[in-house]
């Protein structure tokens, strides 16, 4: 015992314990979210910086426990500062002000730098530590074994899974482009709100689409609405829409790779080509935003640099330090440019199957990058926009991005000589009043070419929940029965 007890006086196990409990104790939290392989993904980069941190203070001290202790304050103040930040704000609410938190744990660090510098015992801090860390990761281990055991339920779901569909003939495949253009409202909203005539709609008509006028999603994010509109089905277990949180999107994630229409379009041997930012079964995304992949940051989101990039991101954008951060600007472009471009190249590949396209472009949705001419503007104007979604922005974006929709529909068209069909939405409408549970939230483009231009199904008011219902029982001759049309507001999300 009492050798244990020397070895966990003066060896610093709890580094590399630091960065090991956070992601745990985070993948607890998000059991069933996060994956085991993506939590070690994560913990290998943390558990690396870690070690080259603790380098840099070993050079500074050449001493192990010295770099140790320091090295365990700087990376636990880094991964655990959304927890603390988040206490401060609800019990201290100064002590959760930015400057002032900044400032006392910057003071904290150069008292223990130089303090250390000093100091020649430090067996009690290294026990402490020691002890404190191994506890608290067997009793999360201990919380895990449990929950693999007894897996908790996921509290969301969908109202309806099973849908009766009929034979379909070989004859009636047509390839299906699927087009989602985010935030674009319906002209409608945008002539009642902001006085503004979109000439899109009247080259739709005039080209031989139905434009369904009074259209309007079920939900006001992207994530629910796209599951809902994939699954032709709304989400059960949305007990209270105003405190929606992280993991409840994630499942809506979740939700949009397994999702109905394409199981239904695969079963009819369909080919599935996915140029969207969500993953499909068997259709991973085509972009990936970052090094690590998008559900880790259901752990990562509480680190300092993410809590400021959140908290205070537009004063680093402004600044020096925008390039050294996540760009919004040239992500958007690079985002946008590379799925329409892509769209355009799938337009002309010929394949010896039918073809469910699935593109979703994030315009007219922020940051506004171009002017109606297709200019690209001013950088700071962009973040400012961006920052206060202003509607004379958004509707210049707009403008151009008419133009890259009457782009990609006339070429999906040359190219299929007319036969296939297309689906053009917006997810949304322009949450410029995000905030509030208001129509034009929910208002949203809709539009459907179909080769046979047979749109007796089709209705004005018609809801994002029934688009492919309708859309099916008009190609494939099913008799999907149609859903109550209503809205849901969500609030909460970050």
């Amino acid at each position: 015992m009492q050798h244990i007890i020397h070895y966990f006086k003066t060896r610093p196990w709890f580094l590399p314990l630091v960065p090991v409990f956070f992601v745990l104790h985070g993948f607890l939290e998000n059991f069933g979210f996060v994956s085991v392989r993506e939590a070690l993904l994560l913990a290998g980069i943390y558990c690396t910086a870690t070690g080259l941190v603790f380098l840099l203070f070993f050079l500074f001290y050449k001493n192990i426990l010295k770099a140790a202790l320091i090295t365990a304050y700087t990376v636990g103040v880094y991964l655990f500062f959304g927890a603390c930040h988040d206490f401060f704000m609800t019990h201290v609410p100064l002590l959760g002000k930015y400057s002032v938190s900044l400032g006392i744990l910057g003071a904290l660090f150069f008292i223990l730098l130089f303090r250390l510098k000093k100091k020649t015992v430090f067996n009690r801090p290294v026990l402490l530590l020691n002890g404190l860390l191994l506890l608290s990761v067997l009793i999360d281990l201990g919380m895990l074994t449990i929950r693999v055991i007894n897996p908790p339920v996921n509290k969301l779901g969908l109202m309806s899974t099973r849908l009766a569909y009929q034979p379909v003939r070989q004859a009636e495949k047509p390839d299906i482009w699927f087009l989602i253009f985010d935030e674009y409202a319906s002209s409608l909203s945008l002539s009642q709100q902001y006085g503004y005539h979109n000439d899109l709609d009247t080259w739709l008509k005039e080209n031989g689409f139905s434009v369904q006028a009074k259209s309007t999603s079920n939900y006001s994010y992207t994530p629910a609405s796209t599951a809902s509109i994939l699954n032709m089905s709304y989400i059960s277990g949305i007990t209270d829409s105003m405190l929606l949180t992280a993991r409840d999107m994630n499942y809506c994630l979740e939700l949009i790779k397994n999702n109905e229409v394409i199981k239904f379009l695969s079963r009819q041997g369909y080919g599935i080509e996915n140029l969207s930012g969500f993953d499909l079964a068997g259709n991973p995304a085509p972009l990936s935003e970052t090094l690590l992949p998008v559900k880790t940051r259901l752990i990562s989101s509480n680190t300092l640099l993410a809590r400021m990039q959140k908290d205070l991101g537009w004063v680093f954008f402004k600044g020096a330090l925008g390039k050294w951060l996540d760009d919004p600007v040239q992500g958007a472009r690079y985002y946008n440019g590379t799925i329409l471009q892509r769209l355009h190249e799938q337009a002309a590949k010929k394949t010896g199957h039918p073809l469910f396209v699935y593109g979703h472009v994030y315009m007219p949705h922020a940051p506004f990058l171009y002017d109606r001419n297709g200019r690209l503007r001013n950088r700071t104007a962009i973040l400012t926009t961006d920052s206060l979604a202003t509607p004379a922005a958004y509707l210049d974006y707009l403008r151009f991005t008419n133009t890259e929709i009457i782009r990609l529909v006339t070429a999906i068209r040359q190219h299929t000589h007319d036969k296939a069909v297309i689906v053009l939405m917006g997810d949304h409408g322009f949450r410029y009043h995000g905030t509030q549970n208001l129509p034009e939230n929910f208002q949203n483009l809709n539009a459907v070419y179909l080769p046979g231009r047979d749109y007796h199904l089709f209705y004005d008011s018609v809801t994002c929940v029934n688009q492919f219902r309708i859309v099916f029982n008009s190609l494939f001759g099913q008799s999907i029965p149609l859903l109550k049309d209503s809205t849901i507001f969500l609030a909460g999300v970050p």
